[in-house]
């Protein structure tokens, strides 16, 4: 398999949320999981997998350095980013399309495909990611993104606190986990960063890409193919959706109660 470089959000809101209040930090990524700051269960399970050609985190050096020890130095960089997630991964990834004009192992082939993460999801295993990455291995595919069903979350966190949107007949919650084109998304960015911040942007955009599919995901009846479809006819790249049953994968720490899971789990 070949190798990506990633980018992970490692930083945290400009004040405490409930969360960083309950835990008694400043910075997310350094909240206490049984003795272990929570990137660093992100950090070790995606070096394991071998596949990460360049690390890029989103946050203080002076707060993380201590937690990629085990990482060769070279490859692994510090950036401070002002703004929101959208806008930190964008100008992060933007940094890893200028350092790859100077630097041949940023990126190991020609495709210009990073992985993003959040330092959230301490629950993912190296083997649940790198299977999750082999379904990612289509260069013709501009942006991956990922979805765990209700069902499989269930089994595995009951109490997860997740919320949920009605695809084809069942109900699943996003995955901080997603595969990108950054050159493809560098012209793109203006359109997601607006959907990003404006929900009912992407409503309208979805009514004027198709009204019968903005009805149907209106009603919860939406397809997966739809979804796929309407991602690509709205962003202007190609999409696909993976379905994962790995629900670590989706298990994302943002409040109070699922660090207090995440804390059992360990």
């Amino acid at each position: 398999m070949k190798q990506y470089p990633m980018i992970i959000l490692a930083g945290g809101p400009p004040v405490r949320d409930p969360l960083m209040e309950y835990a008694d930090v400043d910075c997310k990524a350094l909240i206490d999981i049984s003795g272990k700051p929570m990137i660093s269960y992100v950090l070790d399970e995606f070096h394991k997998t071998g596949l990460i050609s360049y690390l890029l985190i989103v946050g203080k050096k002076d707060e993380l350095v201590g937690f990629t020890k085990d990482m060769d130095p070279n490859k692994v960089e510090f950036m401070v980013v002002e703004g929101n997630a959208a806008e930190k991964f964008y100008q992060a990834g933007m940094h890893l399309l200028e350092l790859s004009e100077t630097r041949d192992d940023v990126f190991t082939t020609s495709s210009r495909h990073i992985i993003y993460a959040t330092s959230d999801i301490p629950a993912a295993k190296s083997n649940m990611i790198k299977d999750h990455i082999k379904k990612c291995q289509d260069d013709s595919t501009d942006f991956y993104y990922s979805v765990v069903e209700k069902a499989d979350m269930d089994a595995a966190f009951p109490e997860s606190g997740r919320t949920y949107m009605n695809i084809e007949g069942g109900k699943y919650a996003g995955v901080d986990l997603v595969i990108v084109d950054m050159e493809i998304l560098r012209d793109k960015f203006h359109i997601i960063k607006l959907v990003t911040e404006n929900r009912k942007s992407f409503l309208r955009g979805l009514f004027f890409a198709s009204p019968l599919t903005f009805i149907k995901f209106i009603l919860g009846r939406v397809k997966m193919k739809d979804v796929e479809r309407l991602m690509s006819k709205i962003f202007g790249f190609r999409s696909k959706l993976i379905i994962t049953k790995d629900a670590e994968l989706g298990f994302d720490v943002d409040k109070p109660f699922q660090l207090d899971i995440m804390r059992e789990y360990f």
